[in-house]
């Protein structure tokens, strides 16, 4: 009996000690599961930091070429931009160039004209005749009402259209730049040959600006000129469009001059209405 009851308890003992190793092992493989889960867990985070910083570097690396792109771009663009305007101030010096060579000839051409001594010499195209207007546009409009002149200079009084008496002037007293100029107005109307006179003198005007000086008289203006030969001179010789763009820089021609500070000029003297007998400099 006590040898069955020492069996039963020795067996019992054994399957604890089983079921005890059971559970070791359970709990071991558990415990090892877990080592292999963060272990993997920590592969895949170390996979994914690098690939984060792989990322960032082929980011970062994208980053600089396209940084290099734009800068080579911006450097394309300026060096076009450069070579543009490097160019166009070339074109434009060159037209420049040729603008005066053109308008010198056109003086020539003028001036050349006295030996014909007809009216059909001198025959200037519509063309040339815009570019001496376009030229001396913007140097007329520079200058002020009342100019301020230093002596010498020549003061010349009515033109009106008489193409070889003005040519006889230059001849005695020598053409800009050599003598200094004052006209006083009245270059067109009544002569034969106003746009030829007002031809040569803007040609000169353009060629030598500080040494011949244009003022309005009367006749440079539309009410008079339409009336007393320069229209219908522009109309038969060039056109209705050219009578105007003379109207337009008549409007802007200097009114009066003063020589030395002592000599007061101006096309139709001073008007009554001139209360104020003092001169002030405008600022």
């Amino acid at each position: 009996m006590n040898n069955n009851t020492n069996i039963k308890k020795e067996n019992n003992l054994n399957n604890l000690n089983n079921k005890i190793e059971k559970n070791n092992n359970k709990i071991e493989e558990e415990k090892n599961d877990e080592i292999k889960k963060e272990e993997k867990k920590e592969i895949e985070q170390d996979d994914e930091e690098e690939e984060e910083e792989e990322q960032e570097d082929n980011e970062k690396e994208e980053d600089e070429k396209e940084e290099k792109s734009n800068e080579n771009l911006n450097n394309e663009i300026i060096n076009n931009y450069q070579t543009i305007l490097t160019n166009s101030i070339k074109k434009a010096e060159k037209e420049i160039e040729e603008a005066y060579d053109r308008i010198s000839y056109l003086k020539e051409k003028l001036i050349e004209s006295k030996k014909g001594q007809s009216c059909s010499s001198v025959k200037l195209s519509e063309k040339e005749i815009n570019m001496v207007l376009d030229k001396a546009y913007p140097i007329l409009k520079n200058e002020p009402s009342m100019l301020e002149l230093e002596p010498p200079i020549y003061i010349c009084g009515d033109i009106h259209g008489q193409f070889y008496d003005l040519l006889r002037v230059f001849d005695i007293l020598k053409y800009p730049p050599e003598s200094k100029f004052l006209f006083l107005g009245d270059y067109v109307d009544r002569g034969k040959k106003s746009l030829e006179c007002i031809l040569l003198l803007l040609c000169l005007k353009i060629k030598y600006p500080s040494n011949i000086y244009l003022l309005r008289g009367n006749h440079e203006c539309e009410e008079i000129n339409r009336a007393y030969g320069f229209f219908d001179e522009c109309k038969r010789k060039v056109s209705i469009k050219i009578y105007k763009q003379f109207c337009n820089l008549f409007n802007i021609l200097p009114i009066t001059a003063l020589i030395g500070y002592k000599i007061l000029c101006m096309h139709g003297g001073l008007s009554y209405e001139l209360k104020d007998k003092s001169i002030k400099k405008n600022s």
